[in-house]
């Protein structure tokens, strides 16, 4: 990653990708279709499954439950 002031405001920083931080990002764009090809779930099963999850991880927050 790479950041760089704005020429036009220097309050702002903008921020890009290297080149292996590209090649990183295309190598794992691939991973949720992957990961859903291995699980042997039907994308019902799934959503349920990230609904879980989702609750899970909320009741576990400081905040939560």
């Amino acid at each position: 990653m790479t950041r760089t002031r704005d020429a036009a405001d220097e309050r702002r920083v903008l921020i890009a990708l290297t080149d292996d931080g590209l090649a990183l990002r295309d190598r794992a764009e691939d991973i949720p279709a992957r990961l859903f090809a291995q699980s042997d779930l039907d994308p019902r099963e799934l959503v349920a499954l990230r609904n879980q999850l989702t609750t899970l991880v909320d009741a576990m927050e400081p905040t939560g439950g």
